[in-house]
């Protein structure tokens, strides 16, 4: 079985770079406006990357617009490197999408590319958000000798997140209220999946780092940032920080991670996950509820509430099913998405219309990592199953 799981960071970008009118480069265009051929229904945009047939395999930044690829990098440059879309947002008529092009971190606006980086150290971008003129990117940046840490981007000024310490330190979901669409990351892979040449990667947890900040979310004016923390033991501890206080979860005995926070009006979601017993777990103002079933090995990414309903995506290994299933919670109800006999995976929620829509992987007949959209349990191919694609966001306009 192929899992894995990425850390982020939730930060914010420039206005300046997107507003006004920007065009695509012919042959990588993003158009915001509905295809004749998509009349009804909303636009689903789904971001990630896509391995490229040259370069030896390089991976290829990618934008689905329902269902079309839109490369944002150049797979026929011989120097092209990995490259990877973190996040989508629609914004008007503009496309935003957080990622990275090799060490550098990268905000694409209708596919021209920014550099939020400078290229001499390792950063990547892993959200984007935008509230009227305001653009959010969430990224890391990893320090010479002080290690990761993580960095937000608002309107072209950077800001470190994390303490200056041997850390490394991301989060994963930028959100501002008061739009009534946004999308929700959770950057996983069926293989092991780590930034091009950032060395990030959750599934074996460095000791070296020393707290987390994998997902951020704003409301009221209050910042509340979900992760964890290494204790002394080198246990994870999952942590919430609200506006900065600290204020631990689960774990000490065993190790848990914070991975997503969603907040509705006076309610706090935090979707944990217990690493060292592999259990899913729904956490709601101070009370924690097992989400996954008694043998299982589980993992709780994204966490969604609407009209009353919560909503958590993740996967469940499950031996009498042969692997890994990707898994929606509803409240108390468990749904599985994946196929049974195959590996799948839900990195990404979203709540639109009424509809829910879950975006993930799962391994085809031929062994390749195919991107899938679930629209209320309904599975739909997005990428062309011939080469591995990855997954990381879905945004529904």
């Amino acid at each position: 079985m192929k899992t894995t799981s990425t850390i982020l960071i939730a930060v914010s970008f420039m206005a300046a770079m997107v507003l006004g009118s920007l065009g695509w480069p012919q042959g990588r265009a993003v158009d915001a406006r509905r295809d004749s051929a998509q009349s009804e229904g909303p636009d689903v945009y789904v971001a990630g990357r896509v391995k490229s047939a040259r370069l030896q395999g390089n991976w290829v930044a990618t934008v689905w617009k329902n269902g079309i690829p839109q490369p944002l990098s150049d797979a026929t440059d011989p120097k092209n490197v990995d490259s990877c879309a973190n996040s989508v947002y629609v914004s008007g008529d503009d496309v935003y999408a957080a990622g990275q092009n090799g060490n550098v971190a990268v905000l694409w606006v209708n596919g021209v590319p920014a550099k939020l980086s400078e290229g001499n150290r390792p950063a990547f971008a892993s959200s984007v958000f935008v509230s009227g003129s305001d653009v959010y990117v969430a990224g890391a940046e990893k320090h010479p000798t002080s290690g990761w840490f993580a960095m937000l981007w608002k309107n072209g000024k950077a800001q470190r997140l994390s303490r200056p310490s041997a850390t490394k330190a991301a989060s994963e979901f930028v959100f501002v209220p008061g739009e009534n669409v946004f999308s929700q990351t959770r950057s996983t892979m069926l293989t092991d999946f780590q930034f091009p040449n950032a060395s990030i990667s959750v599934a074996s947890r460095p000791t070296s780092a020393n707290i987390v900040a994998e997902h951020v979310f704003v409301s009221d004016g209050d910042v509340y940032v979900a992760g964890f923390e290494l204790s002394s033991m080198g246990k994870t501890i999952a942590t919430l920080w609200k506006n900065g206080k600290a204020q631990t979860l689960a774990g000490g005995t065993a190790s848990a991670d914070a991975s997503s926070v969603f907040v509705d009006s006076e309610n706090v979601y935090v979707a944990i996950s217990n690493c060292d017993h592999s259990i899913a777990n729904i956490w709601k103002n101070g009370a924690s509820r097992r989400l996954s079933g008694l043998g299982t090995l589980a993992k709780a990414r994204a966490v969604f509430a609407a009209d009353a309903d919560v909503y958590v995506a993740g996967e469940e290994h499950i031996p009498s099913e042969g692997g890994q299933i990707a898994t929606l919670w509803k409240n108390s109800e468990i749904i599985r998405l994946g196929r049974k006999g195959t590996s799948s995976r839900a990195v990404s929620l979203k709540i639109f219309g009424g509809d829910v829509y879950v975006a993930g992987e799962q391994i085809n007949e031929n062994g390749v990592n195919v991107a899938v959209l679930w629209k209320n349990g309904v599975i739909k191919n997005v990428s062309d199953g011939k080469f591995d694609a990855q997954v990381t966001g879905v945004f529904v306009k």
